[in-house]
């Protein structure tokens, strides 16, 4: 994309940093959602949180199926954790049944440090204080270097007016409510800006940078799983995972009764990783 804009300008402008700060990712409006949650009848609540524990979500997380699995396991967190469970691609009961031998004192320091984070939030609602977590790292530490890495790549240079001091302090100062209006998120930009910008563009489905992971671990990149998985240097050499709970997860996968994309997915690019390291 940094290639394509680069044909035809030399300076650009991006968006970074206006859905931390205007609520634009549909977490948010998720966690907006437990509020209503939290108030329904627990005569009503447990069923669906019993529900949830035998849901297939082999559909993947993008379904309507995934997203309401993922909806019910984070309204059935403590507070301080559902937005670490919410954002989690691979939560701690997971980790630890696939970690072997040498991690057989592991302990979940990063969750730690997540819940000391978002207590220390300067924020009030859950809301904000994912918001502002995500701009005190996702936004820095991928999004931005991401951007950097591509421009510069392409010798395109790329501003951010969203990260201008004044629009943060502006935008730090705004109610919730001015951010996520019912469905619509980034609710006062749509508001102020919807005149000038066209009306298909302007209602448009958001669009982010997913690739379809789940199909292709089930198709052109299954026997590659399962080669340099159960058959790798992680596994069998150092016993890094546990050979019999990496077998179920593809196997699950595969048969489209779970969705385990993202942690087969970091387990397979770390196997790799391993294996061309070791070659040099």
């Amino acid at each position: 994309l940094c290639e394509f804009a680069k044909e035809s300008v030399t300076v650009a402008l991006s968006g970074d940093g206006a859905d931390e700060l205007f609520a634009g990712y549909e977490r948010y409006r998720a966690l907006n959602l437990l509020a209503t949650f939290d108030h329904l009848p627990k005569f009503i609540r447990r069923p669906l949180l019993k529900f949830n524990d035998n849901m297939r979500t082999g559909a993947g997380e993008r379904s309507f199926i995934g997203r309401a699995h993922r909806f019910l396991n984070v309204a059935a967190a403590s507070p301080e954790y559902q937005y670490h469970v919410l954002i989690s691609k691979c939560p701690y009961p997971l980790k630890k049944s696939l970690l072997g031998v040498a991690f057989s004192d592991f302990t979940p320091q990063q969750t730690r440090r997540f819940s000391a984070e978002m207590r220390s939030s300067s924020a009030f609602g859950r809301v904000e204080r994912a918001m502002e977590f995500d701009w005190n790292f996702y936004l820095p530490n991928d999004i931005l270097t991401k951007m950097d890495t591509a421009s510069m790549t392409a010798s395109l240079e790329v501003r951010c007016p969203y990260l201008d001091r004044e629009v943060v302090e502006l935008a730090a100062a705004m109610p919730l409510e001015f951010k996520l209006s019912g469905k619509q998120r980034k609710y006062i930009l749509h508001e102020a800006f919807g005149g000038y910008i066209p009306v298909h563009l302007a209602k448009a489905k958001k669009k982010g940078f997913g690739i379809p992971m789940a199909s292709w671990l089930r198709g052109p990149w299954k026997k590659m799983l399962q080669e340099n998985l159960l058959e790798g240097l992680a596994i069998n050499e150092y016993e890094l995972f546990q050979h019999d709970m990496i077998e179920f997860m593809i196997r699950q996968h595969c048969a489209k009764k779970a969705d385990f994309s993202y942690p087969l997915y970091l387990l397979l690019v770390f196997e790799l990783t391993l294996q061309e390291n070791l070659k040099e």
